[in-house]
């Protein structure tokens, strides 16, 4: 019984040990389960925070970048902004068919087309004057009035001097006619003189040309002759070849000296000549006289020729006159002009005989269909040309200031731009145009130099050869700054 009792006791012993054996097992395995659910928890979080933490930084250089690309945006609408704020702006236009009209304009004075000279004796007082530069005067008006007193004895000092002059031609004439029946005389016996020595050296030419003559002649027909006869021969013929030229030099030099004779007894008349400046002395006399008969039966009183004006006055009342015209008149009969001077290129669309219009600077009516005179070159300026067109009295008067309106070679051309857009370099002509460029911010707008021929312009228009340019082009007439090629600009709104 008491085996059985400690048999008992050791299975129970056996058993809570056995149960003990398994609860440690049980709770090392929950232990573990737990620990194992612990780590895949926390893996699972370490996880997501990996993940989390992952997301963050991810979000943050996504904000950084578009921080960056905010900043270079607005980098670059401030740049362009900035850029386009102080790139040139320039205006545009395309190439057309246009009218190409030279016109050319000048402004001028209206002149005196002629003149005419006052004149009267010189030595004369003017009493009283009764015109003035620039009055209009008509044909026997009074001009001025001489003192009566002075012409007087201006009068009976020519006719004095008349009849000294008369006087004194006589003699000459008297003289005169002595003379020339000496110088007849001495002409006379000069002539009879050249003829007596052309005549005695005629002979003597003669008669030496004969007898060497008569020596080639004895020479030739000598047949059967020594040599030292031959020899004397040919010395015979040698000396009668010197003698003729000796003979025809002495008759040279005498008919030369008769010559001269005869000459110098023609030329003394020097006593004739004499008389001929009295006679003309004579004959300014007496106009002068008549002049001063006729001032006088004038009351001294000297008058308009012809209808005009007044263009110059060159004595006042007290003056003495002198030997040029004491006035001026522009004679109305003649017309008058309108003088102008123009370029040496305006003058390339000018001609004589084109129509041009005239109108006062002073604003009346224009007239029409004048013609051009002439052209010619300016006496005071090389480069210019002196224009002349001719008016009459109705239309201007003396002084006016007028412009002068040509119209010439009025021509279509397919390709025309304004003057504005024509640039000059090394005497080639070129324009800018408008091209698109693409960069890395976009296209941007430059100009690029194109050359161009020129082939007609006036003041505001030029017609280009059509090589080179189209009517699609834009092509710059205008820009705030200075171009060159290729730089950026702007273009303005029209």
């Amino acid at each position: 019984m008491k085996a059985e009792g400690i048999h008992k006791r050791v299975k129970s012993v056996k058993a809570r040990k056995a149960r003990r054996n398994v609860e440690e097992v049980e709770t090392r395995k929950a232990h573990r389960n737990v620990e194992t659910v612990k780590a895949k928890k926390l893996h699972r979080n370490m996880k997501k925070e990996k993940v989390r933490k992952s997301e963050d930084t991810m979000q943050k250089k996504k904000k950084v970048l578009l921080y960056f690309l905010l900043i270079m945006i607005a980098c670059t609408i401030l740049g362009r902004m900035a850029n386009g704020a102080s790139m040139p702006r320039v205006s545009v236009e395309k190439p057309k068919s246009d009218y190409v009209t030279h016109t050319v304009r000048s402004v001028g004075m209206v002149e005196k087309n002629a003149e005419e000279g006052i004149y009267t004796l010189p030595g004369m007082i003017i009493k009283k004057m009764h015109v003035n530069t620039g009055d209009t005067v008509k044909k026997e008006d009074n001009l001025f009035e001489i003192d009566l007193e002075v012409l007087e004895e201006q009068l009976i000092a020519k006719q004095n001097e008349l009849k000294k002059l008369e006087l004194q031609k006589t003699d000459e004439e008297s003289q005169n006619q002595v003379n020339a029946e000496n110088r007849n005389r001495g002409i006379r016996q000069a002539q009879e003189s050249y003829n007596q020595t052309v005549t005695v050296a005629d002979e003597k030419v003669n008669k030496a040309k004969q007898e060497l003559e008569d020596a080639n002649k004895l020479l030739e027909n000598a047949v059967e002759i020594t040599a030292e006869e031959r020899e004397a021969l040919e010395i015979d013929i040698a000396t009668k070849k010197d003698a003729l030229k000796e003979v025809e030099n002495m008759r040279n030099s005498e008919v030369l000296s008769a010559t001269q004779n005869v000459e110098g007894a023609k030329a003394r008349e020097a006593t004739r000549s004499t008389v001929e400046g009295l006679r003309i002395d004579e004959e300014q006399l007496r106009k002068d006289i008549e002049k001063l008969t006729t001032l006088k039966e004038q009351q001294g009183m000297v008058r308009a020729s012809v209808d005009g004006v007044v263009t110059s006055v060159s004595v006042r009342t007290g003056e003495q006159t002198g030997n040029t015209a004491t006035m001026l008149l522009a004679d109305n009969s003649k017309g008058y002009r309108f003088v102008a001077e123009v370029t040496k290129d305006d003058n390339k669309h000018l001609s004589i005989g084109q129509e041009v219009s005239l109108s006062s600077t002073s604003g009346k009516e224009s007239v029409e269909k004048l013609k051009i005179e002439s052209i010619l070159a300016s006496e005071e300026d090389a480069e210019t040309m002196r224009v002349t067109v001719n008016v009459t009295a109705s239309q201007f008067y003396i002084g006016e200031s007028v412009e002068m309106l040509a119209k010439q070679g009025v021509k279509q051309y397919p390709i025309c731009l304004p003057l504005s857009a024509i640039c000059e370099e090394n005497n080639e002509n070129f324009v800018y145009i408008l091209e698109n460029e693409k960069t890395i911010l976009g296209e941007v707008t430059v100009v690029k130099k194109q050359k161009v021929i020129v082939v007609d312009k006036n003041e505001t228009t030029a017609a280009i050869s059509p090589e080179g340019l189209t009517e699609r082009q834009n092509v710059v007439v205008g820009a705030n700054k200075e171009l060159k090629d290729g730089i950026r600009v702007r273009m303005e709104e029209s």
